[in-house]
């Protein structure tokens, strides 16, 4: 039982920073109940350009319960959001990213996690944002 609230504690002080967290239930089982693949693995666009990937949320253990898709450690001038946003696994989402024209180019990592009934571990998703026009 005191591992238990250890546990618990941890989840409260992580959560507590802004990144998502599980209950002490949650992480006393020691696997995430979802699983997240993103197709394609890399998403390339252009400054001022949008591109989509294909997120799937799939059950690896439990009932399903409700379950949200999050995005953080997104730079500034792109925007991500997720179609649908939340559902019961195994679903499959559109990840829609766009960008503004003075976005910085180069590769950003973005951490993607679902959350909630069915939480998964964290996926991080290499964006690559190319320099349009200009030398």
């Amino acid at each position: 039982m005191q591992r238990r609230w250890q546990l618990l504690f941890l989840g409260l002080t992580v959560g507590i920073g802004g990144i998502p967290w599980a209950t002490g239930q949650d992480y006393a089982q020691g696997a995430a109940m979802s699983a997240l693949t993103l197709e394609p693995p890399i998403l390339t666009l252009d400054q001022g350009g949008t591109a989509s990937a294909k997120v799937t949320v799939a059950l690896r253990s439990g009932k399903t319960g409700g379950t949200s898709l999050m995005a953080w450690d997104v730079p500034d001038g792109m925007t991500i959001r997720f179609s649908p946003d939340t559902g019961n696994p195994t679903f499959t989402a559109t990840m829609s990213v766009g960008v503004t024209s003075t976005a910085k180019s180069g590769t950003h990592v973005v951490k993607i996690q679902a959350t909630g009934g069915d939480p998964s571990d964290v996926v991080s998703y290499p964006v690559i944002v190319q320099k349009t026009g200009g030398y």
